[in-house]
């Protein structure tokens, strides 16, 4: 047992040794929007002088890209460029679909959304798919085509998966608003910044205050 002990000792002390020789900095944002620049500076007790690294990246939806530089004075410049995606067809929406990640050994949910005329839970074939319906699939949303189609990718294997119709998406706001405004009673004030909001009432220890603007 004491040699074990001696043996974890030693593992932190050349663990904390590592951390006193290296030292990184980054700094990144969007410049574009889905390109983002990515650049650091490095430096370590292993190399002579400071390395500096530069990445860009992007992430489209059927691609993702990422380049990246790296400048040291004793190795030179030295560079990587990853592209990465995957095209894979659908044979019940009968097309291709393309993605920016790797689908292999990914599952798949597909389905269709549509009007049940008959409330008998089955879809008949005079019932028809409605086109625009915004679900929730697990993590991921996704919206029906113009048949009321929809398909998820990139799902973990073998794991239940829940499908619900995504109630809290608003796809339209200025129409949303006019329709509630035509109930009886209702004025809708700012939700949308089609009227504007003249008065505020703030709560305070000493009670409502009305600030009018």
């Amino acid at each position: 047992m004491p040699s074990i002990d001696a043996a974890i000792e030693l593992e932190d002390l050349r663990l904390q040794a590592l951390q006193l020789v290296a030292e990184r900095q980054a700094l990144g944002r969007q410049i574009a929007g889905p390109v983002r620049l990515d650049v650091g500076t490095g430096w370590s007790r292993a190399q002579r002088g400071i390395a500096l690294d530069l990445a860009l990246s992007t992430n489209l939806p059927s691609l993702r890209a990422v380049s990246r530089s790296r400048y040291n004075a004793a190795t030179g410049l030295e560079g990587t460029n990853l592209l990465e995606g995957s095209a894979t067809y659908d044979r019940h929406l009968g097309r291709f679909e393309f993605g920016n990640g790797r689908l292999i050994g990914r599952a798949r949910v597909v389905g269709r959304v549509y009007r049940d005329l008959n409330g008998n839970g089955r879809r008949e074939a005079d019932e028809p798919g409605l086109p625009g319906v915004r679900l929730r699939v697990g993590s991921r949303g996704v919206a029906t085509d113009s048949l009321g189609r929809y398909s998820a990718w990139d799902l973990v294997p073998f794991e239940a998966t829940s499908v619900e119709v995504d109630t809290l998406s608003i796809t339209d706001p200025l129409a949303l608003e006019s329709e509630i405004n035509q109930w009886p009673g209702v004025v809708t004030v700012g939700i949308f910044a089609r009227h504007r909001a003249r008065v505020c009432l703030l709560g305070t220890r000493d009670g409502v205050q009305v600030l009018n603007f």
